[in-house]
């Protein structure tokens, strides 16, 4: 049974192979801008199959995980306006647990859509980001070497303080306030 996270081949309406390499990525295929876009719009086809109208997983393979939900939620988001109720409602009901590849796609989804989340589903995904802030500095730069890891913790910390607020700044530097204050 295939599931959100195996590799998808189909064949394009102009007879090219499109292939999902399979790194999580929906939008990293073997091809042009009209072959991603192709392939998003079958992505998309796919993931109202497998997901009811309230976001809940119903397809018979095994579920997704929370990162794996919100990663289908990236081409949803670039839908109509059906598939981004349902991506809001994917984001909603995620849970927010262990995975520590969730606040990172959290964030993410946050800062790329903004403006196509509801205040529910944008809620959602700060509370994974702040469940799991702390988390992330304690061990991934205990670890030797520069790997992927420590690169998106590093990612992680820049963007998370533009989504939560009690890491705002809330006064001026007087040192230089034309570069902290602006």
């Amino acid at each position: 049974m295939i599931n959100a996270c195996d590799v998808m081949t189909f064949a394009s309406s102009n007879g090219q192979s499109i292939h999902l390499v399979k790194e999580g990525n929906p939008f990293k295929t073997l091809g042009d801008e009209g072959i991603k876009r192709e392939f998003t719009r079958e992505h998309i086809r796919r993931l109202h199959q497998w997901f009811d109208a309230d976001g809940n997983f119903r397809h018979p393979g095994a579920p997704p995980s929370s990162r794996e939900r919100l990663w289908n939620c990236f081409s949803l988001l670039q839908g109509d306006a059906r598939s981004v109720r349902l991506a809001n409602r994917i984001i909603r009901r995620t849970p927010i647990d262990g995975n520590h590849f969730l606040p990172i796609t959290a964030a993410e989804v946050a800062l790329r859509y903004p403006d196509r989340l509801t205040a529910a589903a944008r809620a959602h995904l700060i509370a994974a980001i702040d469940r799991h802030y702390v988390n992330m500095l304690e061990w991934r730069y205990g670890t030797k070497g520069m790997h992927n890891f420590v690169c998106m913790t590093t990612w992680f910390l820049l963007a998370a303080p533009c989504l939560l607020d009690r890491f705002k700044l809330d006064h001026e530097f007087a040192a230089i306030p034309e570069v902290y204050s602006s």
